[in-house]
């Protein structure tokens, strides 16, 4: 644990996916996801390189690719 974390409120964040915060995952912090999330897949499209995929189009392929669409939220 880090020593930063030992006050009375600890905000475990991305850790409950079962991600290491620190950046440096560890063996010996065996993180275990809380929950699991799905969504089925209803759609699969190719799009050119330079396209723009998403809300207010924030996604461009770099290379002609595949993508998924996913509903959620």
């Amino acid at each position: 644990m880090s020593p930063r974390s030992h006050f009375d409120v600890v905000r475990p964040g991305i850790s409950l996916y079962g991600i290491d915060p620190s950046g440096r995952p560890n063996l010996d912090r065996a993180l275990r996801p809380v929950m699991k999330w799905s969504a089925p897949l209803i759609g699969v499209r190719d799009v050119p390189s330079g396209a723009t995929v998403g809300y207010g189009q924030t996604f461009c392929a770099a290379r002609d690719m595949r993508i998924g669409l996913v509903p959620v939220g």
